[in-house]
């Protein structure tokens, strides 16, 4: 084995261990997930009949009570499903805060007096 066939062997690991690395924290991956849990959802809950009996948005405490109430009351799946949604909510989120201030550090010193 020569030692280009020896750097393009470890060069192939190096590059297929950063792509899953890569592919395991991808907000890609994420983000199709939510996609199928939220298309899951609405395959089960309608929608359409939860805006139309849940109270204006102006009344923050009745918004409240009615969809508590709704999940209570709602079979498991459906619990799963929303959770399942809140969670990766949760991660999506996080996931685009870590990344807007790693490219706020990377802006170079010069812009960086500018914006402030």
């Amino acid at each position: 084995m020569t030692e280009e066939q020896l750097h393009r062997i470890i060069m192939r690991r190096v590059y297929a261990v950063f792509f899953l690395r890569e592919l395991a924290s991808s907000l890609w991956v994420k983000a199709a997930a939510l996609a199928v849990l939220v298309a899951a959802s609405a395959l089960v809950v309608s929608v359409a009949d939860v805006f139309a009996n849940m109270p204006g948005v102006n009344e923050p405490a009745a918004l409240y009570g009615f969809f508590t109430y709704a999940f209570l009351q709602t079979e498991y799946a459906v619990q799963a499903l929303a959770l399942g949604i809140a969670v990766l909510t949760a991660f999506i989120g996080r996931e685009v805060a870590v990344r807007a201030v790693r490219q706020s550090r990377h802006i170079p010193l010069a812009f960086a007096r500018m914006r402030h």
